[in-house]
């Protein structure tokens, strides 16, 4: 049975790591949401300002 609890540990082991990597993609996928948000309303600022002002559309 000591093989078997080696194994448990392995594979509990390899599960942690797994899910830690799991959390810092997701970490990285929320704040470039964030990031693509703020540039589309970025986008969004500068589109609004070239249609009220003539200069600003050059």
């Amino acid at each position: 049975m000591k093989w078997a609890n080696s194994l448990i540990r392995i594979a509990n082991h390899e599960v942690e790591t797994l899910q830690k990597r799991l959390g810092e993609i997701a970490n990285r996928r929320m704040v470039m949401e964030m990031r693509m948000a703020s540039l589309h309303a970025e986008a969004e600022a500068e589109q609004t300002r070239a249609n009220t002002d003539a200069e600003a559309g050059w």
